[in-house]
């Protein structure tokens, strides 16, 4: 091969090299803001092997499992000493289809007005992680906010996400939503003239 031959081919190289690296650089773009649909994301969190940039609608979570969601910032690497941190908890998540009231010893309530949950569920949190159970229905965690109290809640539409998993960056810059169902596992069916009563998970009736 001729010297001319060996730079042609030389540029030609470091020309593939220069429009691979742009190709990777816009794929990272990409992907990091939603298609470029949405600002470029540095704060996300990641469960199962899924990175959760974005605010999701619906997230199934079973009753039985523990789930560790690991938070993360893009650029945090190789800081080991001073590890950004962050802010988790639940609240209600309510739109027209979610919302209700309820009530507690005959008093009623409106479930969209109750605040944070998060005492109702397991959490344990860790330095770049935490886990969740949610191991109760929403008459569950109702009842867990008002004990020794008689709650009583309307027939609820089952794998519809009345909770909503809030995840923030350390200075709140950042948030994350994640609205998600406790799929509770039925334990027994109770045979009644007029309808069949599924035993749930955590002992309260579910539809």
């Amino acid at each position: 091969m001729t010297s001319k031959a060996k730079m042609t081919a030389g540029k030609i190289i470091s020309l593939a090299v220069v429009l691979l690296l742009i190709i990777a650089a816009v794929g990272f773009a990409a992907y990091f803001s939603n298609g470029f649909t949405s600002e470029f994301k540095t704060f996300y969190v990641e469960c199962n092997g899924e990175k959760i940039l974005n605010d999701k609608d619906y997230y199934e979570m079973s009753a039985n499992e523990e789930y560790c969601f690991d938070v993360k910032y893009l650029f945090d690497v190789g800081n080991k000493e001073n590890k950004l941190g962050y802010h988790v908890k639940i609240l209600p998540h309510t739109t027209k289809e979610t919302n209700f009231d309820f009530t507690a010893d005959g008093k009623t309530y409106n479930y969209g007005a109750e605040g944070e949950l998060t005492q109702a569920f397991e959490i344990e949190q860790a330095d770049e992680y935490f886990t969740l159970k949610a191991t109760k229905t929403v008459k569950g965690v109702l009842e867990t906010l008002y004990p020794n109290k008689t709650i009583i809640v309307p027939e609820l539409k089952s794998k519809t996400p009345y909770f909503a998993l809030v995840v923030s960056s350390e200075d709140y810059s950042a948030e994350i939503t994640i609205a998600f169902v406790s799929v509770v596992a039925v334990t027994g069916v109770t045979l009644d003239p007029d309808h069949i009563v599924f035993g749930a998970f955590d002992g309260s009736e579910g539809g």
